[in-house]
């Protein structure tokens, strides 16, 4: 009976240590976790501002504000403000993850179009997809197609959707339909690019996680 009292508690003992160790780990993992948002946060912010800059002096020289370019400076400065412009949405990404994590995102609730909507996303990839002879088709009613949501970030969904759509199809086409099913819209996007493995879904949304 003393022998196993004594094998008791030297399991208790161990699970009252083990508990100990991991409280601890959650607490630096939290901590952690905390710091690191911080982090991104000042650091998006700090890059926006001479990003923002850059933008702003690039378009004032491309409206030929300052003086005529020729057209190799048109088409090098375009490529900087291009290149500036995805750099500052890599950043807001960046930022509102950060701000979902810290559970501060506000949402801006209104009502818009979404047949607008999806056409102006369609237009941002289109020359990405005329490049490589992919066909952009998209299904949706004529009427408009009102909605009542944060339009910044279904755009920024849509355009996501897209962006990967035309990025992994080499031939084909990336087709968008809008339909009416009961109360609600369905969205789907559809291409005939590469594909993802099945055994691959299950990574889906996982943080810093890419599928080859």
């Amino acid at each position: 009976t003393q022998e196993l009292h004594k094998i008791n508690q030297e399991m208790e003992r161990r699970i009252i240590d083990r508990t100990k160790a991991l409280a601890v780990a959650m607490e630096k993992a939290q901590t952690a976790d905390r710091l690191k948002s911080s982090f991104l946060t000042t650091m998006s912010h700090e890059l926006r501002t001479p990003l923002n800059s850059i933008i702003g002096f690039t378009g004032i020289v491309l409206k030929e504000l300052p003086g005529p370019l020729n057209p190799e400076q048109h088409k090098q400065l375009s490529m900087v403000q291009k290149s500036a412009r995805h750099l500052l949405a890599l950043i807001n990404d960046v930022l509102d993850i950060s701000r979902i994590e810290a559970g501060q995102l506000v949402l801006s609730i209104a009502s818009f179009d979404l047949r607008l909507s999806i056409e102006k996303m369609i237009k941002l990839v289109s020359t990405q997809a005329e490049k490589k002879d992919v066909a952009l088709r998209l299904s949706i009613p004529d009427s408009p197609v009102m909605i009542r949501t944060d339009q910044r970030r279904i755009e920024q969904v849509i355009l996501n959707l897209l962006s990967n759509s035309v990025k992994f199809t080499e031939e084909g086409q990336v087709s968008i339909t809008c339909r009416m099913d009961k109360d609600k819209y369905l969205l789907t996007v559809v291409d005939t690019g590469i594909g993802i493995q099945p055994e691959q879904i299950s990574n889906l949304f996982q943080p810093f996680h890419q599928i080859d």
